[in-house]
Order: C-alpha cells, then sequence, then structure tokens
C-alpha cells in the first residue's frame, strides 16, 4: 500500500454516488479477499481507505471505525492505521481507546513525535496531567525544537501548579516563535495568577497585538484591569466589547460582578439577567448572580441561585450553598 500521512484525514471528497458504487466493490472486494487472492486483498484495502477517507470527512466516525476494523484484520502491522484510528476514537470521545492506538503506531513505527503529542492529548482527556508531561517530554526529547511543544507542555505544568516550570516553557516557546500569540496569552494568564499584573498586562498585549481579531485576548485585557483594581477602565472595555457582540455571556458576567464590586447593584443586576435569559441552564450565571445578591444581603435569594447553579453541575456553588445556607 502507498503510504499514507496524518493528511488522509482531510483528503478530497467523494461524491455521495460514488461512495455508493464503492460499497459495492468494497462488497465485493472483501468476498474475494476471503477467497485468499492477494490482489484483491490489495483491491480492498485500497478502497476500504478511500471509503475511512470520505467518512472521516462527513463525520461518519462509527462508519470509519467499522472500516478501519475490517482495514486491522487485513493488516494489523500498519502504523497509519492505528493513527488514523485513534484520531477517529479522540472525536468520539474514547481517550483511552485512542491512547492505545497511539501506543500500538508508536511501536510499529510511527513518527515518534506525532505519536507522543497524540498519547499526550489523550492523557489530558483522561485528566491524566502527569502522564501527559511525560509523553510530552518525550516528544520534545524526540523532535526538533518546536514551539507549539514547549506550548502544550506550559499549559500542562500550570494545570500541576508548577508555575516555574510552566513560565521555562512558554519563554522558551516565544524564543522559537515570538509571533505565537497564543503563548503570550498563556503567560498573561499565567502572571495574573501571580497576581503579577503589570507583566500580565504587557503579554497581553503583546497577544492582542498579534491577533487582534480574538475576543478572549480584549476579555483577558479587561480581566487583568479589573483585577488589578483598575475598576472603571475594566467596566469600560467590558463595554466597548459589548458593542462588538451585546449577547457575549463571559463579557456580561465579568461586568456584572466589576459592577457589583462598585456597588453599582442595578447594572450588576441587569448584566447577570440578561445573561441568563440568554442562557438559562448555564450554572456560573446563577453562581454569580447569588453572589450579587449576597452583597445586597438578600441572603435567602443568595443561597436558591446558588442551590440552583450546584443542580446544573457547578461544584464551586455547591460549595457556597454548603458553607453558607445551611
Amino acid at each position: 500500500m502507498n503510504k499514507l500521512t496524518i493528511g488522509i484525514i482531510f483528503s478530497l471528497l467523494l461524491p455521495f454516488n460514488i461512495l455508493l458504487a464503492q460499497d459495492a466493490k468494497v462488497l465485493f472486494q472483501e468476498i474475494r479477499w476471503k477467497q485468499g487472492n492477494s490482489q484483491e486483498k490489495k483491491k480492498a484495502t485500497e478502497l476500504l481507505w478511500e471509503r475511512v477517507k470520505y467518512k472521516i470527512q462527513q463525520a461518519a466516525w462509527e462508519g470509519a471505525l467499522n472500516d478501519l476494523d475490517k482495514l486491522h484484520l487485513m493488516d494489523s502491522s500498519d502504523h497509519w492505521l492505528y493513527a488514523v484510528r485513534a484520531r477517529v476514537y479522540e472525536n468520539t470521545y474514547h481517550p483511552l481507546e485512542a491512547l492505545n492506538d497511539y501506543r500500538r503506531a508508536l511501536v510499529l513505527g510511527g513518527d515518534s513525535t506525532l505519536m507522543l503529542t497524540g498519547m499526550a492529548q489523550s492523557a489530558l482527556y483522561l485528566d491524566r496531567y502527569d502522564v501527559a508531561l511525560v509523553y510530552l517530554t518525550e516528544a520534545i526529547e524526540y523532535g526538533e525544537k518546536d514551539w507549539s511543544l514547549f506550548s502544550q507542555r506550559g499549559k500542562v505544568y500550570v494545570q500541576l501548579m508548577r508555575y516555574e516550570a510552566a513560565e521555562r516553557d512558554f519563554e522558551q516557546a516565544v524564543m522559537l516563535n515570538p509571533d505565537a500569540d497564543e503563548v503570550w496569552y498563556h503567560r498573561a494568564s499565567l502572571a495574573v495568577g501571580k497576581k503579577e499584573y503589570q507583566k500580565a498586562l504587557g503579554f497581553i498585549a503583546n497577544a492582542r497585538h498579534l491577533s487582534p481579531e480574538k475576543m478572549e485576548y480584549a476579555i483577558m485585557e479587561a480581566l487583568i484591569l479589573g483585577e488589578a483594581g483598575d475598576l472603571h477602565w475594566a467596566v469600560n472595555s467590558y463595554s466597548s466589547l459589548l458593542e462588538r457582540d451585546p449577547v457575549n455571556l463571559v463579557v456580561l458576567n465579568n461586568r456584572a460582578l466589576l459592577y457589583m464590586k462598585m456597588n453599582r447593584f442595578t447594572k450588576a443586576m441587569a448584566d447577570i439577567e440578561k445573561a441568563i435569559r440568554l442562557a438559562p441552564e448555564q450554572p456560573d450565571l446563577y453562581l454569580s448572580r447569588g453572589l450579587i445578591k449576597e452583597f445586597q444581603f438578600d441572603f435567602e435569594g443568595a443561597c436558591q441561585d446558588w442551590l440552583k447553579a450546584s443542580e446544573l453541575g457547578s461544584k464551586e456553588a455547591e460549595n457556597y450553598f454548603y458553607d453558607d445556607c445551611r
């Protein structure tokens, strides 16, 4: 079989009528293959791969998995089969199966950096940050200096609360690629956690300069201003963002909490009520409304909101309820 690359996932789309014809061809070739004809086995394999490519393009994940399982019966030594199947498993939220297939692909000769990175992502889906750290470290050791690997590992270090190691990786990432806006964003977030607000503002300014269209960077800048105590500047920043996106839940929620800190409760409630109307099943919004009510000494109303948020899945709201409402 011709050498395949991971780009198989993004191959050209087959027309639907060709797919129907391919189904018939695949069935015919599978019957011939079972009779032991090596040429027919090769043809069946090629046709199955074509159908896999089409089904992946259509996000028909179960169908793609069925065909990949058939290819596995035909040839269980093809490392690309495991690599592609791992990607399909990721898209169907089966991280453990994806991790196992990436491991098999690595053993069979798959690209070490690519497979190890895939294994790390699968471990992250499983919340195994310690395991992901091992795989990313191995990927960095195997491959060339790739800024994205340092960025990914830096984020894992943050989850493990190893902030100095995270900062070293982010620094390495921007040395390798100063135009990596996402790394500047992560550095800003890390600086906020350390209450280094001026440094954080410098980092987020770099991110916004590189990608001025990204809303999350502008939101982060407003958040940093608020954390630094510049409440009026932060409110003005959020107000400007709402002119761009009047129904942005994060911005409405954040501005409501700032108004609360400024004792502007009418405006705070207006923002949070609008957000709840837009997303009545979002638990964090009830958590915030509960905080605003608590600031106004409406303890019963606060407890009702925290109970609602906890019922919708907010652990933080559950803690508020059990600490303050029982």
